[in-house]
């Protein structure tokens, strides 16, 4: 329990925890449930990266001759791709570029003098927009274009000996730097809606003990507002991290082994680390939104559609920012919740700054504390109407 509980709120908290353990079938649902919610916000955020949008244009990394490449794609159209010179067109790749072209030294004066020029075009596996852009670029120097060229050529007497570009297509399969950031990103994604659940179980509990006149009972105790409060957040704090625990162990495994493999064992334990932090501060913001919602809520109507309502946000923050395709600008790492998960997210990839990563941790912890403190206001005001009735 935290140190900053008295000997009464500690007594509080342990009754709390103590009986929030006895319901071994709701604590083996809530750990559960994490994981179905993250496949559907995995399969979401999957979906939504794969609707290509017409409108916005390829984005073509090429190593190499950028003159040569920029003098064969400007038969497309020039809104069609986005030409982006690159010291490494898989790393490019694998950070978001459409496809990488390398593209040998002397291209245009190699096709000039007649002499073959192996072009090789680096794509990630299974994206429909990768498929469509190498279409696009092959068909630039297609067979059929070339067999038509050499034909008007021939008709008008003129040589029509051109080099033939050939392509080597590369599927480009996740790199050290692909895989961290796939790892950085399914971390914080399901800490962020194992800690989501917590707000509904949380607000349930102390709706029961509210029925049941335990919360009645607590409110006339010689306790005051804000160690009362305090005491059922830490207890659900504390709840909410047994039933997460199966979570927790896996995204650890997971970090711990992508990171000790490619980065080394102290990159894994910095994960490892942050990971657990992250959960602590996830939880506890989420721990406090229930007492909120628990404290005010009269039925169990009222507690769902509130709880449904967090789910939603918390949900959101885990498709877009922990799952999303770009990184947050990180002035918003000073907002809670999306702060932890975006920097959580960049440490994990190797790309974070750990001052950020405290910095969005502070911030979401802030706003656990002000949630409680203003909770506790609410506890003040029925524990006067209490004593004014006896």
């Amino acid at each position: 329990m935290p140190a900053g509980l008295d000997r009464g709120a500690r007594a509080v908290a342990a009754q709390e925890v103590r009986d929030g353990l006895r319901g071994r079938r709701q604590l083996a649902i809530r750990a559960v449930l994490p994981v179905l919610l993250f496949a559907v916000v995995l399969v979401t955020a999957i979906a939504t990266r794969g609707v290509d949008q017409t409108e916005e244009p390829y984005r073509v990394a090429v190593e190499g001759d950028l003159s040569g490449a920029r003098e064969a794609l400007a038969l497309l159209p020039a809104d069609a791709v986005i030409i982006e010179p690159v010291d490494d067109a898989a790393v490019a790749v694998a950070g978001g570029a459409t496809i990488g072209l390398v593209v040998p030294d002397g291209l245009d004066a190699a096709r000039a003098r007649g002499e073959p020029a192996v072009i090789e075009i680096q794509r990630s596996v299974g994206a429909s927009r990768a498929r469509a852009a190498t279409s696009l670029v092959v068909g630039v120097f297609g067979d059929a274009d070339l067999a038509m060229v050499k034909a008007s050529a021939r008709d008008a007497g003129i040589d029509a000996n051109v080099g033939v570009a050939a392509f080597d297509q590369v599927d480009v399969q996740l790199t050290e730097r692909g895989t961290r950031e796939l790892s950085g990103g399914l971390a914080p994604a399901l800490l962020t809606l194992q800690a989501a659940l917590l707000v509904s179980a949380s607000a349930t509990q102390l709706l029961s003990r509210q029925r049941r006149g335990l919360l009645t009972a607590q409110l006339l105790l010689p306790v005051s507002r804000w160690q009362l409060s305090l005491a059922k957040g830490a207890a659900s704090l504390v709840l909410g991290m047994v039933a997460g625990a199966p979570v927790l162990v896996v995204v650890l495994g997971i970090v711990g082994v992508i990171n000790a493999t490619r980065s080394g064992v102290v990159a894994a334990l910095v994960g490892v680390l942050a990971c657990v932090v992250a959960s602590l501060a996830l939880s506890a913001l989420a721990a406090a939104l229930g007492l909120a919602v628990g404290v005010r809520a009269r039925s169990q109507e009222q507690i769902s559609l509130a709880s449904m309502v967090v789910v939603v946000g918390f949900a959101v923050v885990a498709a877009v920012v922990a799952l999303g395709e770009h990184r947050v600008v990180e002035v918003l790492a000073v907002l809670p919740l999306v702060g932890v998960v975006s920097t959580l997210r960049d440490v994990l990839a190797g790309e974070g700054s750990v001052v950020l990563f405290v910095v969005g941790v502070a911030s979401t912890l802030l706003a656990a504390a002000a949630i409680v403190w203003r909770t506790s206001r609410h506890v003040d005001a029925e524990r006067l109407v209490l004593r004014s009735a006896g």
